[in-house]
C-alpha cells in the first residue's frame, strides 16, 4: 500500500506541473488508474513466479494506497494554494506583465501609470520595452503602442482596461488563460 501511494504522489506531481501548482481533479485521478494498472501488471507478473501468489486483496490494497496518496496530494495542493494567497501564480511567482511603450506616447505613459496603481494592489512583475531601442520591435509594433502582455500573450493594445487587466492577472495567478 505504501510503495504504490508513493508511486502515486509522485505520478500525481509529474502530472500536475510541479510542486506549487494546484493538482487537477483529472491528474489525481490519472495517477491513481496508472499505478493501479501498474499493480495489476505486477500481480500478473508475479503470478507467473514460481513462489509467488497474485491475489485480488493485493490490488485492492495497491489501489487503497494510491487512493489514498492522490487525495492527500489533491488536498494539499489546493490548501497550499489558497495559504499562498492571490499574490502568486501557480508557479510560485508573480504573473509576468510585459508593456511596450515608446517616448513622447501619451497612451504608453497612461497604460504605465494604471499598470503601477493595479501592481500595488495585487503584485505582478512589470518588464518596460522601449520598441525603439530594438530594431525588431520597432518593426513588429510600428506606431501600435502601448501594448500589454500577460505571461507571454497578448492582453491589451492602445488603452488598458482596468477590471479585464485584474481578471486577466486573477486568472494567470489560478494558472488559467483569460
Amino acid at each position: 500500500m505504501g510503495g504504490y501511494g508513493v508511486l502515486t504522489a509522485l505520478a500525481c506531481r509529474a502530472m500536475g506541473g510541479g510542486l506549487l501548482r494546484p493538482l487537477p481533479l483529472r491528474s489525481a485521478l490519472l495517477a491513481v488508474l496508472a499505478s493501479t494498472f501498474y499493480g495489476v501488471s505486477d500481480e500478473i507478473h508475479q503470478s507467473f513466479v514460481p513462489g509467488r501468489t497474485s491475489e485480488v486483496k493485493d490490488v485492492l490494497s495497491d489501489l487503497a494506497g494510491a487512493a489514498l496518496a492522490a487525495a492527500l496530494v489533491f488536498g494539499g495542493t489546493r490548501l497550499v494554494s489558497k495559504r499562498s494567497g492571490p499574490s502568486s501564480s501557480p508557479s510560485g511567482f508573480p504573473p509576468k506583465v510585459t508593456l511596450y511603450t515608446r517616448e513622447g506616447c501619451h497612451l504608453c505613459h497612461e497604460a504605465r501609470r494604471l499598470l503601477e496603481e493595479e501592481r500595488h494592489r495585487h503584485p505582478f512583475e512589470l518588464e518596460v520595452l522601449d520598441v525603439d531601442a530594438e530594431p525588431g520591435l520597432a518593426e513588429r509594433f510600428g506606431e501600435q503602442v502601448p501594448v500589454v502582455f500577460l505571461q507571454g500573450r497578448k492582453a491589451f493594445k492602445y488603452r488598458v482596461d482596468p477590471r479585464r487587466l485584474r481578471r486577466r492577472l486573477d486568472a494567470a495567478r489560478r494558472g488559467r488563460t483569460a
